[in-house]
């Protein structure tokens, strides 16, 4: 099983024109609570492109009175946020969308479409419609965070890189690897020009786009790029760091797939090692390594040495009472 690796990025808001759910519904009662009628009329005119000030001013209201509802949306808008990040820390993310949508709403309507803090909400809602496995309403937000970024910063900032990987990733998700590519090479001139060749960044695209490599069965592409990541992060970090586990059982297991067996045993071996002392013996994470390397022991003949590591995931398992995991 290969473990794929995610920059820390930005995230955002579109325009959306009308979001369903109880959290828009409850909006618009207490925009009419508060400002009644002509309060309703005001929000559903605003439309990202004309100001908001230029909306209000039309319906006749005062400076302080503008000042007070945009004061008022914003609070709103914020307090949606939290709601959000309620649901989604706890685990429940499907609750989570409609409140980040209506917050999407009010701060695309009043502060504009190009607003960055747009873009931040743009990129919390999408990464949550792809972890529902909603792809195709996730593509076009990141697309949105792209623009917004490109236009702000320029089409060669760490922050347009940072876009271009979130989608490349969700592109990959869906299989669409002939158009990730191209994104995840664009993602790596970005980032290698901006921090240099042997940033922990550069490693983080770089082991993104072996896995994608991987995927497709392109094993001499992978394996360098594996390689390199490895060299990257082993001089960043050194040689024990729990960091290392993922891109170590990345690459043993692609030596895996293609029988290289003497190449994969000590890779397999080390991240264990890595892991164990970080976070102990009966770790999740170790339950696929483990797995794989019985499973390379079976394959050369070697039954003596799989059969204590299939019976310790066993006892693992039973103790956790979750599955085996399995390459």
């Amino acid at each position: 099983m290969k473990t794929a690796c995610t920059c820390v990025l930005i995230i955002a808001l579109a325009n959306t024109s009308a979001f369903a759910g109880s959290s828009a519904e409850e909006l618009e009662n207490r925009i009419y609570n508060a400002y009644g009628k002509t309060g309703i009329k005001i929000f559903r005119n605003m439309d990202g492109i004309k100001s908001a000030q230029d909306v209000m001013e039309d319906a006749g209201f005062s400076e302080s009175e503008m000042a007070e509802m945009l004061k008022w949306f914003e609070k709103e808008a914020g307090s949606l946020n939290q709601k959000a990040l309620a649901f989604y820390n706890g685990g429940d993310v499907p609750s989570a969308i409609p409140y980040i949508e209506t917050a999407l709403e009010i701060t695309s309507k009043v502060l504009g479409r190009k607003h960055p803090a747009v873009a931040k909400a743009l990129n919390f809602l999408a990464e949550l419609y792809k972890l529902t496995e909603r792809h195709a309403d996730a593509e076009p937000l990141y697309k949105w965070v792209l623009e917004i970024n490109e236009a702000r910063y320029g089409k060669d900032h760490p922050a347009v890189a940072a876009g271009i990987i979130n989608l490349a990733l969700l592109y990959k998700s869906m299989s669409r690897h002939s158009e990730a590519e191209p994104l995840l090479l664009r993602a790596l001139d970005i980032c290698e020009t901006t921090y240099g060749k042997d940033h922990q960044t550069v490693s983080a695209v770089i082991t993104n786009l072996a896995l994608l490599y991987d995927e497709k069965g392109r094993y001499q592409e992978a394996e360098p790029l594996y390689l390199r990541a490895l060299t990257i992060d082993e001089k960043a970090l050194g040689g024990e760091h729990p960091q290392l586990f993922t891109t170590l059982n990345n690459l043993a297991s692609l030596y895996l797939s293609t029988g290289r067996y003497v190449d994969a045993e000590p890779l397999y071996l080390r991240a264990i090692k890595i892991m164990d002392k970080a976070l102990g013996g009966e770790h999740p994470q170790l339950s696929t390594t483990l797995n794989n390397l019985a499973s390379l022991y079976l394959s050369t003949g070697r039954y003596v040495d799989a059969e204590p590591l299939y019976l310790k995931e066993i006892g693992r398992a039973k103790r956790q009472r979750t599955p085996i995991s399995r390459h």
